[in-house]
């Protein structure tokens, strides 16, 4: 009986530490893609689109589209329920065709559809869409804006040349924060 009350022992605390570490790294994933959303929402005060000044619709809603399958739709959906900028209402849709992109202000580019990068900025080439992703290397491949850790901190790299050929203007207070990439 003793061997089997130690066995037991050895087994809840096996399993309660196997569950902490598992709600450890999802609580990690959480607020990372939390901090990417308010990123997100911050990149909408400090980058201008074509028109925006003299668009005499300025109540129309700024659109984030996000392609492809990823955690940070729940975040963006989150903040798009309480926040605007100014009086524009955010609103958020993920996308899995191709077909569905282009229409949006700012497009967020999903890992799993790195291997169609090719064929999204040839779509969105001269459209004044902000694209944004968190995959390595994409910045260098023609997305605005991409997603690094460097030292454990959550940093974004910026691709000028895209955002000039997208019609976009990006306060100097961005640029200051952004790891600058050339092509």
């Amino acid at each position: 009986m003793k061997y089997v009350m130690i066995a037991l022992s050895v087994i809840v605390t096996l399993s309660s530490n196997f569950f902490l570490f598992s709600q450890e790294q999802t609580t990690e994933i959480s607020q990372e893609d939390n901090l990417k959303a308010v990123f997100i929402y911050n990149f909408l005060q400090y980058v201008e689109w074509p028109n925006a000044a003299d668009d005499t619709n300025v109540t129309e809603n700024f659109i984030i589209d996000i392609y492809g399958d990823h955690s940070l739709v729940t975040p963006m959906v989150e903040i798009a329920e309480k926040k605007t900028v100014g009086d524009r209402k955010i609103m958020v849709s993920r996308r899995d065709n191709i077909e569905e992109i282009g229409d949006s202000h700012i497009l967020f580019i999903a890992s799993t559809k790195k291997n169609q990068l090719e064929q999204i900025m040839k779509l969105l080439e001269s459209k004044p869409v902000l694209t944004i992703g968190d995959t390595d290397g994409f910045a260098k491949q023609g997305v605005a804006i991409n997603f690094v850790v460097v030292n454990d901190k959550l940093k974004f790299e910026m691709n000028l040349q895209t955002i000039m050929d997208a019609g976009l203007m990006v306060s100097s207070h961005l640029l200051r924060l952004a790891i600058l990439i050339n092509e």
